[in-house]
């Protein structure tokens, strides 16, 4: 579809000549800032570009308007239709494949019936696109456990990934009781925590249940 609405515009543009100047900076300097800033820092994703479609969809339809209407209708008609499985998978979670689901509602509502004061949660993977950590932040916002191994979280890393304490036994210490979240359901979730972080857990806690949900797994460690 983006290649239909690129191909589109760029017809488009040279039909209009100068009149197209203002609609096509709009779709290229935000690209090309976008770029240049995620060569600094970690910020090119393509949905940050969203805006910028309407602006495309301008120059697209100054294109398909020199052509008879039947066939426009059928470009527009075939675009969407090439759009449709994109569509449904913006429609649900982020993971591979796109069916499957990520139960963060069903994780945090475990972890918020059973937590107590002074609990600590722990997440694995940290650093994935499951962001698990936001997943239960969106659901518990304040009433979360203590993320006990965070250093700086994304805001002030300016990152999509919060940083996590290298010396996670002394960490650690002090915290009777972890929640564990990991990605996938797994019959032994400590097994599946690799580095320091596993040995850390593995060598002072064990599991005292496990949940199961659709996407991901919780566990309560206690000492």
């Amino acid at each position: 579809v983006g290649g239909v609405l690129v191909g589109l515009a760029a017809l488009g543009a040279a039909r209009l000549g100068r009149r197209a100047l203002l609609p096509g900076l709009a779709v290229l300097l935000p690209v090309l800032l976008l770029f240049a800033a995620g060569l600094v820092v970690p910020l090119w994703v393509p949905r940050y570009l969203v805006f910028v479609v309407p602006f495309a969809c301008l120059l697209a339809g100054a294109a398909l308007a020199t052509v008879p209407l039947p066939p426009a209708l059928a470009v527009v008609a075939l675009a969407g239709l090439l759009g449709l499985p994109d569509q449904a998978a913006l429609r649900r979670t982020h993971e591979w494949p796109r069916s499957a689901t990520m139960d963060y509602r069903g994780a945090a509502r475990i972890v918020a019936d059973g937590q107590r004061p002074g609990d600590a949660v722990v997440y694995s993977p940290r650093q994935s696109w499951l962001f698990l950590d936001l997943g239960l932040a969106y659901h518990l916002g304040d009433r979360r456990p203590r993320d006990v191994l965070v250093t700086q979280d994304q805001a002030r890393r300016g990152d999509l990934w919060a940083a996590e304490c290298t010396r996670p036994a002394e960490c650690l210490a002090g915290a009777e009781r972890v929640w564990l979240v990991v990605a996938g359901r797994r019959d032994d979730p400590l097994a599946t925590v690799t580095g320091a972080k596993g040995d850390a857990l593995r060598a002072g806690y064990t599991v005292e249940r496990v949940w199961p949900r659709p996407g991901l797994t919780v566990a309560l460690l206690t000492r």
